[in-house]
């Protein structure tokens, strides 16, 4: 059996995890819309699509091996926007939660995110996917010039029209 270490709650805040997300969007060049495959590839990672009922036995939505390979699990079934929000809200997870810890991966073990679940950690990656596929200023922005039309801001960033409208409530746009 392998050795799994699970992510644990950074207990920052949402608005720090937010600028957090924000800052690494930047700092990987990621602009509303983009390949969030490419972004994945370009930290060394790979997104792996797996049939819904096997994503059990794949492992975790997102596995990181003991040398820093990392694989992020998505169920082959859903839309490219939800997979956007799966993508994102496991790089959350890979910065937020993994990178504080890596030096403490021993050799043959994993660090390993699991689907489902709604705890701290998992709110924590949420906060992090929301404000990474939509940055506060743009969002604003957006939402503005298409006249809170939260179906013409979810196409802008690639999202859900559920995450658009949940990230204007955060953002108090609605």
């Amino acid at each position: 059996m392998i050795n799994k270490l699970k992510p644990q709650a950074t207990g920052h805040s949402k608005e720090s995890v937010e600028r957090f997300a924000e800052q690494i969007a930047t700092l990987l060049h990621y602009s509303p819309g983009s390949s969030l495959d490419d972004v994945v590839s370009n930290l060394g990672g790979e997104v792996g699509y797996v049939d819904f009922w096997d994503v059990n036995s794949a492992g975790g939505a997102l596995i990181v091996d003991d040398k820093g390979r990392m694989k992020v699990n998505i169920p082959q079934h859903t839309s490219s926007v939800r997979d956007n929000f799966t993508i994102a809200h496991e790089l959350g997870h890979y910065f937020l939660h993994f990178l504080p810890v890596r030096d403490n991966l021993k050799s043959g073990q994993v660090f390993e995110a699991n689907r489902y679940g709604s705890d701290r950690v998992e709110w924590e990656a949420n906060w992090f996917a929301s404000a990474f596929l939509m940055p506060e200023h743009e969002f604003k922005k957006s939402y503005s010039s298409h006249k809170g039309n939260i179906f013409a801001v979810a196409d802008h960033f690639s999202v859900s029209p559920r995450a658009a409208e949940i990230r204007a409530k955060r953002l108090q746009l609605d």
